[in-house]
C-alpha cells in the first residue's frame, strides 16, 4: 500500500507553455496529489492504499481549483507521445510525460 510516484504535466494553450503554479494542494493542507516548485513534476505521495480515481489527472485539476476543460476548445492530449481521450480519467503514472494543449 502507498504510492510515491512522480509524472510530469505540460499545459499549452494557442501554443504558448502555461506555467503550472509550485504548491498546488500544499496550502491549507497536505493533499496526496500536489505540486511543489520542480515543476512540471506532480508529486503522487501516498502513505495508505490508493484507488485509481486518487490518482486520476482530474485529481490534480481539482486540488489546483480548476476544470481542465477551462483553458480553451479543442482539448488534445497526449501521454508519453500517444494520444489519449482519458483526458480527467487517465490513471497518472510514474514518470508520464502528460501533455496538454488548448486551441
Amino acid at each position: 500500500k502507498g504510492l510515491h510516484a512522480h509524472p510530469e504535466l505540460t499545459i499549452y494553450v494557442k501554443g504558448q507553455q502555461i506555467t503550472i503554479p509550485g504548491n498546488i494542494g500544499l496550502l491549507g493542507g497536505h493533499k496526496a496529489v500536489h505540486t511543489h516548485d520542480d515543476l512540471p513534476i506532480i508529486h503522487l505521495e501516498f502513505n495508505r492504499i490508493v484507488r485509481e480515481e486518487d490518482i486520476m489527472l482530474g485529481e490534480f485539476f481539482k486540488n489546483w481549483g480548476k476544470d481542465i476543460r477551462s483553458f480553451g476548445e479543442n482539448m488534445h492530449m497526449t501521454v508519453n507521445g500517444v494520444e489519449n481521450t482519458e483526458y480527467e480519467r487517465y490513471i497518472m503514472r510514474d514518470t508520464d510525460k502528460i501533455k496538454l494543449e488548448y486551441d
